[in-house]
């Protein structure tokens, strides 16, 4: 009787954080959409000169962690997918 109640609450965990780890893919996704496009109003301010080459490497850096926020939410997604596959149904 524990054990069934165990594997059901590690199902429903299971569950959650893949619900949880998809929004967390879309929030990445936008995140690095608006890096990119940061990137791209700031390599205009530069050839403007409105802005400065620290502000585009600033710029530049905040994308590349939205890049690397995206990927590691993509993997802990699959993580949690193939630990909820190999979860014994009740």
């Amino acid at each position: 009787m524990k054990r069934r109640s165990a594997t059901r609450k590690d199902n429903a965990c299971g569950i959650r954080n893949m619900l949880t780890g998809i929004q967390r893919i879309g929030a990445a996704r936008r995140a690095v959409e608006s890096g990119k496009q940061a990137v791209d109003a700031m390599h205009r301010s530069v050839e403007f000169g409105t802005g400065t080459e620290f502000e585009l490497l600033n710029a530049q850096n905040n994308y590349y962690a939205a890049v690397r926020a995206y990927a590691q939410a993509r993997y802990d997604y699959l993580t949690n997918v193939l630990t909820l596959k190999q979860q014994p149904v009740d």
